[in-house]
């Protein structure tokens, strides 16, 4: 998940890379039941499809929202601006998170862990 403040930094491509967590392209492209060659025209850096982002967020448990923001759609203005008035928050709770956002995240700490011998992240 995302903290609010990283959203404005993040360009589409690295955050399909933070939420699939290391899927191949032709996974990430099945998982939401589109063509591999679409993923492809994301990394060429091509805007994806506004369906297409809400589609991967629900697949990864993320907030359609900050993806939207991260593929250009929504400014972070806009976006806490949508959470201010209307009482959306991001999640702040592990409950708010679904299984598989949660396994996602361990198994990457996992491999920073042993990227840095065993020493933490």
């Amino acid at each position: 998940m995302y903290d609010s403040h990283m959203i404005n930094r993040i360009t589409w491509n690295s955050y399909v890379d933070q939420i699939s967590d290391g899927l191949k392209d032709s996974q990430i492209a099945a998982a939401i039941d589109v063509a591999p060659s679409t993923i492809s025209r994301w990394r060429s850096g091509q805007a994806p499809n506004p369906g297409h982002v809400a589609a991967l967020c629900d697949y990864f448990g993320e907030n359609p929202i900050v993806g939207f923001v991260a593929a250009g759609y929504l400014t972070r203005q806009q976006m806490d601006e949508i959470f201010n008035s209307s009482g959306i928050s991001l999640s702040t709770s592990l409950e708010d998170f679904s299984s598989t956002t949660l396994a996602n995240e361990l198994a990457r700490r996992a491999r920073e862990w042993e990227k840095n011998d065993g020493m933490g992240c």
